[in-house]
């Protein structure tokens, strides 16, 4: 992940990316981090691992909480991924972005009333990320005492897992979300 942030780092102070806002930059920009980051990756495996493997892709800090934000709370943005409580830094966000993008977990499109923004869904390879993410809350919530997750929905994945996964994975297919009582941060 290292290499990543360096490599990121390197590209976003070339090409200022924070002044540079046109898509055909941002385009030039991405072809290159791609490029970059296909170089970076090929030479460089460890291990035949399975959890080495999912760890270089969302082992970082933030990776799933982006995920989090589109499965739980609706969250499709750069803006929306911005106001999160973590408070992800800009760069990161972008670099993040980029790399869920790359990996195939998230791919995007652009927003429906506001070409300048683009909206992050996830890809199927992203939606099976989902079960792992109900057993992070639920081990989150057994071993946290000051967790803000909601009991009933703790409870529900105890006792129906697998019908839930499909309920939230076909509610996110659709665009939807889990929490969508909620009005997205």
């Amino acid at each position: 992940m290292l290499i990543y942030h360096l490599l990121f780092a390197s590209i976003f102070e070339e090409y200022n990316i924070l002044a540079c806002k046109k898509q055909v930059c941002y385009t030039v920009i991405m072809d290159r981090v791609h490029t970059s980051m296909k170089r970076a990756r090929q030479p460089r495996r460890l291990s035949d691992c399975p959890i080495h493997f999912a760890l270089e892709i969302f082992g970082d800090r933030w990776s799933l909480l982006l995920v989090r934000d589109i499965v739980l709370f609706g969250k499709h943005t750069y803006g929306d991924f911005l106001r999160s409580k973590e408070q992800i830094a800009t760069n990161v966000l972008a670099a993040r972005l980029a790399m869920l993008e790359y990996e195939g977990i998230l791919y995007k499109t652009p927003h429906v009333t506001d070409k300048r923004k683009d909206v992050y869904m996830l890809t199927e390879k992203g939606l099976d990320l989902i079960p792992m993410l109900l057993d992070i809350v639920v081990w989150s919530a057994t071993y946290d005492p000051e967790t803000d997750a909601p009991k009933e929905f703790v409870e529900r994945i105890r006792k129906d897992k697998e019908h839930l996964i499909k309920e939230i994975t076909e509610t996110v297919r659709q665009g939807g979300w889990v929490f969508s009582q909620l009005v997205p941060e």
